[in-house]
């Protein structure tokens, strides 16, 4: 076949043989062949793999159908479809595999192709089948780690930089969030972005609230949390009392005024 060139500089898996089984004298179906690409899927998400079949079927007078079905490494079905009397030779399906119930490991994929002649008689099965990989990619960890110290003069008494890393290296680039601690709930306040070498962080006026700053993960990262910390002041009057009622939004009136250094 013309395809098989082009599936093979793709780096498409290919092809399979043949097996034939004929009750009747001329069969009507003699080739039968499948290609599947490999699936990455990262986390609990889902991926496809392309399956084509193809074989001499196309055109036949009295009719045929193909079916696919994908099993895992175990032997469970994992995923299928069925195409009733096609007639030109050739079927392009894609099989939907997710990380959430899709082992990992080698699948196989089965297709089978049945031809019938006039008198609706099965005349001649065509099967074969082909392996493929499915292959699990693990979110990697993160870790925020925040360094709060103490400053002399103007209305903002600590600073509180901090570090995402991801797999050990600075994670340039990522949303990062500070909230606050109101009746056992943890509130969104603002967010930034982290710099090349993966900090960020905030500038408070004293308070009696519990902060944390919050990175919510991404497609390749897990989620990762700082310690909880505190901008508590000193003297009679220091900090902001905390309301009676979680707020619908945020407003510096209530907080004290908090912003994000240029140069954490």
């Amino acid at each position: 076949m013309k395809r098989t060139a082009a599936w093979l500089a793709t780096g498409a898996l290919l092809v399979s043989g043949l097996a034939i089984t004929s009750a009747a004298p001329a069969a009507a179906v003699s080739d039968v062949e499948v290609s599947a690409t490999d699936v990455k899927v990262r986390g609990d998400k889902c991926g496809k793999t392309h399956i084509e079949a193809w074989g001499d079927w196309g055109g036949e007078e009295y009719g045929n159908s193909v079916e696919i079905d994908v099993y895992d490494a175990r032997g469970n079905w994992a995923g299928g479809d069925y195409v009733s009397d096609d007639r030109d030779g050739y079927v392009s399906k894609r099989i939907r595999l997710c990380g959430a119930y899709d082992r990992p490991g080698r699948y196989t994929v089965k297709v089978a192709v049945d031809s019938w002649d006039e008198d609706g008689d099965t005349s001649a099965k065509g099967r074969t089948k082909f392996t493929f990989t499915v292959k699990k990619i693990h979110k990697k960890k993160a870790k925020i780690q925040t360094k709060k110290r103490k400053i002399k003069r103007g209305p903002y008494r600590w600073a509180v930089p901090a570090t995402l890393r991801r797999a050990g290296h600075p994670y340039r680039g990522a949303e990062a969030w500070v909230q606050v601690k109101l009746y056992g709930s943890w509130w969104d306040v603002d967010y930034g972005y982290t710099n090349k070498r993966g900090r960020f962080g905030w500038m408070f006026k004293p308070s009696r609230y519990t902060w944390r700053y919050v990175f919510k993960g991404d497609s390749k990262t897990k989620r990762a949390t700082s310690k909880p910390f505190r901008t508590k002041g000193s003297g009679r009057g220091a900090g902001l009392e905390a309301p009676r009622q979680a707020p619908e939004s945020f407003s510096p009136e209530l907080f004290g005024e908090y912003v994000a250094p240029a140069a954490p």
